[in-house]
């Protein structure tokens, strides 16, 4: 995993199953740069679970403060559903920053193999095949959702997106624009 963004204001938030390698890319970043959902949402086993309303609330009030500070945000989170990925949208439309999205695909047996390593934070496989539709389906609406610039990483490939369609103020797109513009591809 080598695309890092640069050290200045940007939300750059994290899209993907859980196994799919989320946190490992987080970690090339200053832990102060990371708002990650697991040190609000994990239990005091370490076990993990479904995400909580409160527990989300934190952590977007974590993302939202660090956006408002200016400050470059990694955002560790499974964002697989529009509605979360939107949340985080708006936080940077606000604090006038860009927001790039990273997505990161693995295929389901892998998830599973990436599982069973975890030990005590197995998460169980019907978990995991309902994440993988989950982000299967985000997939194909991402690239048109008004991030700034859009990198999938998988197993085999990189590819990085950057969005010709924002409203040159910093908010979100021109409404009914989601034109996007390849920059880069490699193995």
């Amino acid at each position: 995993m080598t695309v890092l963004f640069p050290d200045e204001p940007s939300l750059i938030v994290l899209i993907g199953m859980p196994t799919s390698g989320k946190s490992t890319y987080a970690s090339q970043y200053p832990p102060r740069q990371v708002a990650a959902y697991d040190a609000v949402g994990r239990i005091p086993s370490g076990a993990w679970r479904p995400t909580t309303p409160d527990a989300w609330q934190k952590y977007c009030q974590i993302v939202a403060v660090r956006a408002m500070c200016r400050l470059r945000t990694i955002a560790d989170y499974t964002n697989l559903l529009k509605g979360e990925r939107h949340r985080h949208l708006e936080i940077a439309a606000r604090a006038r920053i860009p927001c790039h999205a990273v997505v990161f695909t693995v295929p389901l047996a892998e998830s599973y193999e990436r599982s069973r390593d975890r030990g005590r934070e197995m998460i169980e496989g019907n978990i995991l095949r309902a994440c993988h539709a989950k982000a299967e389906r985000a997939l194909r609406s991402i690239p048109g959702e008004g991030f700034d610039s859009v990198t999938i990483h998988s197993t085999n490939s990189e590819s990085r997106w950057e969005s010709e369609n924002k409203d040159p103020q910093g908010g979100l797109p021109r409404e009914g624009a989601v034109r996007q513009r390849r920059v880069q591809q490699r193995l």
